[in-house]
């Protein structure tokens, strides 16, 4: 299950920045995000911005099970 932490935005905010937290980031430094903000008629809609936040964590999960090189955890180098 991931987390999204992050400050409510000002009225005026043109991004929506945090951090990610889930069981599965292994590495030690935050996962940082920052979206833009989705407007529904001049308001802020911070469930439909939160949403983007999570398809866009999909779409790296998907592709980090596809190509485990992109994970963002530490990794050992390969021996030369």
């Amino acid at each position: 299950m991931r987390t999204l932490i992050y400050d409510t935005p000002a009225e005026d905010a043109v991004f929506l920045e945090g951090e990610v937290r889930s069981p599965e980031i292994t590495q030690e430094t935050p996962v940082a995000f920052r979206v833009p903000i989705i407007r529904t008629n001049g308001v802020i809609n911070i469930e439909a911005t939160v949403a983007l936040v999570h398809e866009m964590e999909d779409r790296m999960d998907e592709d980090i099970a596809e190509n485990p090189s992109l994970a963002r955890v530490p990794m050992d180098p390969p021996d030369l």
